[in-house]
């Protein structure tokens, strides 16, 4: 299964929240999730496809709050798509129409959430600075 981790809530966002009230993270992990959402969308247009098959194996799984901390999985694959991590780690492989494929590249999902990284914790503000008014 293919799968990547970022973690983004650091002190200085930590402070951002607390300035903006934020006292429970139910707010924060709606949003995280959301923007996982977004990721997940465009891991899914950027996986290489025959069928379609590991494109739909794409989910985004519900915030689990330990402490302090909230977690969000974008996961690829699973047991119905076993071949997920070696589509994602082949760069040598060829996804053109020529090899049967309908595009795609390799690394879907981690260059999908190594885009999304720079600009993920303002984008978070927004959505709770939205919540909040």
């Amino acid at each position: 299964m293919a799968n990547s981790s970022v973690k983004i809530i650091d002190a200085e966002v930590r402070q951002k929240l607390t300035a903006l009230g934020l006292k429970s993270s139910s707010a924060v992990a709606k949003a995280l999730f959301a923007e996982a959402e977004i990721i997940m969308g465009v891991s899914a247009d950027r996986t290489p496809r025959k069928l379609g098959a590991l494109k739909g194996s794409h989910v985004t799984t519900q915030p689990q709050v330990k402490n302090r901390d909230i977690e969000v999985k974008i996961e690829v694959g699973g047991p119905s798509e076993p071949y997920a991590l070696i589509v994602h780690e082949d760069l040598k492989a060829r996804h053109g129409v020529e090899h049967g494929f309908q595009g795609g590249q390799a690394k879907f999902l981690e260059s999908a959430v190594l885009e999304a990284v720079p600009t993920l914790a303002s984008r978070i503000a927004i959505r709770l600075r939205e919540t909040l008014l």
